[in-house]
């Protein structure tokens, strides 16, 4: 029997492009060599991650899958009745989450038993092409401020690696966590901000088949490595 492979999952906010989660997560659910311990998520992410861990709990991985199903297909029809409305917390307005952690990784690394942790990207972490509207410009400031936070717990995670590489950190107070991405860059760096609204039921469909299918792709290429070391270069993606 293979081991069982355990890891978290940080899943980016984004919108409507939290469908390209939505196929993500299916496929990770149908594999049976991978176990999924924690989860730490924002906006579109955390929305996923609380209808995951409500559809693991009442039937298990089909679930979870189900009601992951479910929710989109709500979301498509509440865009056709008109858009959502504000949302209003305990008498105060609140910024997108996505300005402090898109997602916060510090959860994962204190409160999870498993030192790794699946990327789950929805903004573009880079573009080959430099601005020259004022709307590429606007467009290319959103992402660079979505991707930031993670980005900053990325150099972290590089410094405290370096320090144990290097024996400088011997007593075990640190921890080494793995980090693995799954991304469409290619495809959402072809997305504008504005069809983050886009609540199509054929543009969510395109996003979840596109999940699936990297997902499917990073199961077939790096689940063996799991435990083993990082699947993605985190000087050179993420710094």
């Amino acid at each position: 029997m293979a081991e069982m492979k355990v890891a978290n999952l940080a899943l980016q906010g984004g919108g409507s492009h939290g469908a390209f989660t939505w196929g993500v997560l299916e496929r990770l659910l149908q594999e049976p060599g991978l176990k999924i311990d924690g989860v730490s998520a924002t906006s579109a992410g955390a929305i996923n991650a609380v209808v995951l861990a409500h559809g693991l709990t009442v039937a298990g991985r089909e679930g979870a899958v189900s009601a992951l199903a479910d929710f989109w297909r709500r979301v498509a029809g509440l865009a056709r009745s008109g858009f959502l409305q504000p949302s209003w917390y305990d008498g105060e307005y609140f910024w997108d989450g996505g300005y402090m952690g898109n997602p916060a990784l510090f959860p994962l690394i204190y409160g999870c038993q498993s030192c790794e942790i699946i990327v789950v990207h929805i903004n573009p972490t880079e573009r080959p092409e430099i601005p020259r509207t004022a709307q590429g410009i606007i467009n290319r400031i959103n992402e660079i401020s979505f991707n930031s936070s993670l980005f900053r717990e990325m150099r972290a995670i590089a410094f405290v690696s370096k320090l144990i590489d290097e024996g400088k950190i011997t007593d075990g107070s640190l921890k080494r966590m793995l980090i693995h991405a799954i991304d469409a860059d290619d495809v959402m760096q072809g997305l504008g901000p504005m069809s983050k609204l886009n609540a199509d039921w054929d543009f969510l469909m395109h996003l979840h088949d596109i999940g699936r299918e990297r997902a499917d792709r990073w199961l077939k290429s790096n689940l063996g490595m799991l435990g083993i070391e990082s699947t993605v270069d985190i000087r050179a993606k993420y710094l």
